[in-house]
Order: C-alpha cells, then structure tokens, then sequence
C-alpha cells in the first residue's frame, strides 16, 4: 500500500504536499 506514491482515484483523496491532509485543527 503505497499511497504517498501513488494515492488511489478515489473522490476526495488529494493530499497537499508537505501538509497533513487528516489532522483536525
């Protein structure tokens, strides 16, 4: 399971780089 190389075609799986894209404030 390498997502951070290559993140799966799924609606709403876009990472930003170098930024959590699952961390609540």
């Amino acid at each position: 399971m390498q997502w951070h190389l290559s993140p799966p075609t799924q609606p709403g799986f876009q990472p930003p780089p170098r930024q959590p894209f699952n961390q609540p404030p």
